[in-house]
């Protein structure tokens, strides 16, 4: 079984049509019984319907589907722990709320996963990928529907086939991580409270005995910055998008500088061979970070 989990905040029409992707996805490949969806929506406005969305989802969706809302927000970081600890299957997929999935993506991801053990965390192409200019594709021609999606994805597909190139981290707007992954290191550390969690996983994974790669042959779209551009559209100043940007990556920062001796760039990780020279180094016992339990303080867990 493939769990699946998608975090989403308030905004309703990006998060419709990834949920439409996903299901169409699971249909193609006739595994929409075998797949567990986890919808975790983080403190949305309700004036954004956001939430509705997702309950529509859950509820026309005859696939096993645990919607959870935040009372409070808690940002990516904790999501994404969430996620991976309510997650059954003995794959993970993990997807950004502004992503078009295709079944080319999905196959091409799990036939990678399963060509080597040590392949731990397995990654795709896209439109838009941070910090990783090297596995943004970009189709020729304008995409005008679902279905150019899938078939640009498919012929990504057919020309990378199983391809991979080794990452030396890991940016988590997409991922596919293995069960054995998660039994070694756990979820990802919610001390960082919203960025840098990703990396923190990625660097404790290769420290476990994995690699983190990137399947070239895995293709979707990815509209990137979707969050940001909302905000504004709704009235938020950019002073106020950056400042808080600016709190939340600092924290973050500086945890990181004191658990790995590497001071990051802002919004940027450090230099390749840092972080090479860190997994090659012997993991420590403390590095297992345990599931998440559900808080009724902090979620809920609607039907």
């Amino acid at each position: 079984m493939i769990s699946v989990i998608i975090p989403v905040r308030n905004i309703a029409q990006l998060a419709g049509s990834c949920l439409s992707a996903i299901h169409n996805t699971f249909t193609t490949l006739r595994s929409l019984h075998e797949t567990q969806f986890i919808l975790i929506d983080d403190c949305s406005d309700p004036q954004t319907g956001t939430l509705d969305v997702l309950r529509g989802f859950k509820q026309t969706n005859p696939a096993q589907t645990t919607l959870i809302r935040f009372k409070i927000r808690q940002f990516y970081t904790y999501a994404c722990s969430l996620g991976l600890s309510l997650a059954r299957g003995d794959l993970v997929l993990f997807l950004s709320h502004d992503m078009i999935l295709t079944p080319s993506y999905v196959t091409t991801l799990v036939n990678v996963a399963s060509t080597h053990s040590t392949f731990g965390i397995i990654r795709g192409c896209s439109t838009h990928v941070d910090c990783f200019p090297q596995h943004v594709i970009v189709p020729p021609l304008p995409i005008r529907s679902y279905f150019d999606v899938c078939a640009f994805s498919e012929y990504v597909a057919r020309y990378s086939k199983l391809d991979v190139v080794e990452d030396s981290y890991l940016i988590g707007d997409s991922f596919l991580v293995k069960r054995a992954v998660l039994e070694k290191i756990g979820v990802m550390d919610t001390s960082f409270r919203h960025l840098l969690g990703d990396v923190d996983f990625g660097l404790r994974c290769r420290r476990a005995g994995f690699k983190i790669v990137c399947a070239k042959g895995a293709w979707l779209y990815h509209e990137g910055g979707a969050h940001t551009r909302n905000r504004l559209a709704r009235g938020d100043s950019e002073q106020q998008v950056g400042n808080e940007a600016t709190d939340l990556m600092s924290a973050s920062r500086a945890l990181f500088r004191s658990r790995w001796g590497i001071d990051l760039a802002p919004g940027m990780p450090a230099p390749d061979a840092h972080f090479d020279q860190l997994a090659a180094q012997s993991p420590m016992q403390s590095e297992f970070v345990p599931p998440l339990a559900i808080d009724p303080n902090v979620c809920e867990v609607l039907g």
